[in-house]
């Protein structure tokens, strides 16, 4: 008699031993953060905001330049290429972006879709057109590809045009602006790397952002000396090398992530 009343009390044990596994099971899966809950595939939306100095940028508006001068832009862009995120898990990626500062806000934007999900160090990329892709030509590349337009590639130098810099300015201040500048940068010499360290995660369903400043002032200003407008206002053949590249590397250096 005494083993058949005990046996109500061994079954409720185990129901109860049971119950407390599976509550213990549950609460696990809600609260343990592994990298599976970041899904398998996200996007990242890099953006570029123009300025000029202390100014928002638009296109065909008069700023203050030097001294007396003032200026204005019609065509600002620039090639990036070789986007790299950097993490315990590099991934590299084949876009490219031909960023028009003087376009509306789709064409300061680079989509990038099927990201490996998880946690990031940093991004790195070229300023202009990895040597690499440059020894290729437009008829390489898809119709979709910035890469496929002709228009951004010099047959007599063999390359791609990295960037693109051109407008009008007034010398003497007084509302005449009756002197245009083309600045255009190319060769494998001016390409420049953009290094950012900072974290972020790509999530499946939640896309990511980065957003670049840009002070297209500072283009042409370095340090404290000014390009000069007046006496070299076009700026895009071979002999013009050495120029361009700290041209180059000056627009590549304006490129910085916001907070």
């Amino acid at each position: 008699m005494k083993l058949e009343s005990s046996k109500p009390a061994i079954f409720f044990l185990i129901m109860l031993a049971f119950i407390f596994t599976q509550c213990h099971k549950e609460e696990g899966t809600t609260t343990l953060d592994t990298p599976d809950s970041l899904g398998i595939k996200g996007d990242l939306n890099l953006s570029f905001a123009p300025r000029f100095g202390d100014q928002a940028f638009e296109p065909v508006k008069s700023y203050t330049y030097t001294g007396k001068q003032k200026v204005m832009f019609s065509k600002v862009d620039f090639y990036i290429t070789g986007i790299k995120l950097e993490g315990n898990k590099p991934y590299e990626s084949d876009m490219a972006g031909l960023i028009d500062l003087t376009g509306d806000a789709d064409k300061r934007l680079i989509s990038m879709i099927d990201i490996p999900s998880g946690n990031y160090t940093g991004i790195t990329f070229t300023f202009g057109v990895t040597p690499i892709l440059n020894k290729k030509s437009p008829k390489d590349f898809t119709s979709n590809n910035p890469l496929s337009f002709s228009s951004n590639y010099w047959a007599d130098w063999d390359s791609y045009i990295f960037s693109v810099v051109q407008g009008l300015f007034d010398e003497n201040g007084q509302g005449n602006f009756n002197a245009g500048f083309s600045i255009l940068t190319g060769t494998d010499d001016c390409s420049e790397k953009v290094e950012i360290n900072r974290a972020f995660t790509i999530k499946e369903g939640t896309p990511g952002a980065l957003v670049f400043d840009v002070d297209v002032l500072s283009y042409f200003k370095q340090d404290s000396i000014y390009y000069d407008l007046v006496t070299d206002p076009l700026s895009h053949n071979p002999g013009d090398i050495d120029k361009l590249r700290k041209f180059a590397w000056g627009m590549a250096n304006a490129i910085i992530l916001k907070n």
